[in-house]
């Protein structure tokens, strides 16, 4: 019977969140993916709570199959409160060990571990403003973190550790009524505002760009501003013109070939203009190096050297616009930077040159000749070990 009764209560809200999902207007993305209760139920609210204004946007993300890549529980874009982060900690006291600040030492899986969930919120939080950078003015929009404890009221947290977390904190009060969900995060957001100037909590170009950002299409959709970035937003040209940034995908092969684990392999990305080229070495990129950050996070897996991205284009200037690409890719992947220590992009001649520097027998004089000679870049691509 306690098994029919803990799967009635698992279907009853996972149909909560169901029917919360349907009866939005807002945008909703990932919440199919939700599979623990009080991550459902948190989303449940704060749909409840901002679902009914088409201004609204949910990204929700769980961790990734393999590895131990965090993800945010839940991200808001609204008008009224800006971009928020929220980390979600569904634990009750009894599975909390101690409290130091904003760290929690928590049992998991029968072991002790140390989590500071504010932290992790604000990894996404600063990633998110550090990708969104290249695509907006970051001064257009609040960018905000919490985290919710949805099992613990705040008198009990208080009074059973013995300290205070910061006041925009969400707990069971907040995260089980809608209306207080709202007031606490809008009032969050109106101090945050207030810090800042004054300044606006998310524009309208500002949602836009962000996105862009979390919807996976940012690699489609160059980080600049096109001619009518200023319009106003009720004009029908500046209606027909986000439409059609709406509409860009991958082609089928582009996803197939991107999404491809293709670690241990060389891959050669030619083609004519415009036939994605960038797109798909950047989205391989990226996967490929979060495949790497998987790879030895078992708990009986020996740590082991971390595995190294060669990029190699023939044209210079490409050089830093693949860097971005591929840095926004793994971004998103993996809420994190790809340090030089693990990636290196650069163009055919620099990547001779310190080849000929560190092994001279390797010297074969073209490089001198190339721009006497016309001869592109990197054709000196004949030298063998």
């Amino acid at each position: 019977m306690g098994g029919s009764a803990e799967q009635d209560g698992a279907a009853d809200w996972k149909a909560q969140l169901k029917e919360a999902v349907r009866g939005a207007q807002a945008r909703v993305f990932g919440w199919q993916n939700i599979c623990h209760v009080q991550h459902g139920r948190l989303v449940t609210t704060a749909l409840t709570a901002f679902g009914q204004d088409p201004r609204a946007t949910f990204f929700i993300e769980v961790l990734a199959p393999a590895g131990d890549i965090p993800r945010p529980d839940l991200i808001l874009l609204h008008p009224d409160v800006g971009a928020l982060v929220i980390e979600n900690k569904g634990v009750n006291c009894d599975g909390i060990e101690a409290v130091d600040g904003t760290m929690l030492t928590l049992v998991r899986d029968g072991r002790l571990k140390h989590e500071d969930p504010f932290a992790q919120a604000e990894r996404v939080m600063f990633r998110l403003r550090a990708l969104a950078s290249h695509r907006m003015n970051t001064g257009d929009a609040l960018f905000l973190r919490t985290v919710a404890m949805p099992l613990i009221g705040r008198q009990e947290f208080e009074g059973r550790f013995h300290t205070k977390w910061p006041a925009e904190t969400l707990f069971a009060e907040e995260c089980c009524d809608a209306g207080r969900f709202r007031a606490h995060v809008v009032g969050f957001a109106d101090r945050v505002q207030m810090r800042a100037g004054g300044i606006a909590k998310l524009s309208k170009r500002s949602d836009v760009a962000l996105g862009i950002i979390l919807n996976g299409k940012g690699l489609l959709h160059t980080p600049r501003r096109g001619a009518g970035a200023e319009l106003d937003p009720m004009l029908l040209g500046a209606q027909i013109q986000e439409m059609e940034l709406g509409l860009k995908e991958p082609t089928p092969q582009q996803k197939e070939l991107g999404e491809a684990d293709l670690r241990g392999h060389h891959r050669l990305f030619r083609g004519v203009a415009g036939s994605g080229k960038s797109v798909m070495l950047a989205m391989s990129v990226g996967l490929t190096l979060a495949n790497f950050d998987a790879e030895g996070t078992g708990l009986f897996d020996a740590p082991t050297q971390r595995k190294r991205v060669l990029v190699v284009c023939y044209n210079r200037t490409l050089v830093h616009y693949l860097r971005r690409r591929i840095d926004e890719r793994y971004g998103r992947l993996t809420w994190k930077e790809a340090k030089d220590d693990v990636l290196t992009v650069t163009h055919m001649e620099d990547l001779i040159r310190k080849v000929e520097v560190r092994e001279p027998r390797m010297i074969s004089g073209l490089l001198g000749t190339t721009r006497r000679t016309n001869v592109p870049a990197g054709y000196v691509t004949h030298s063998t070990d």
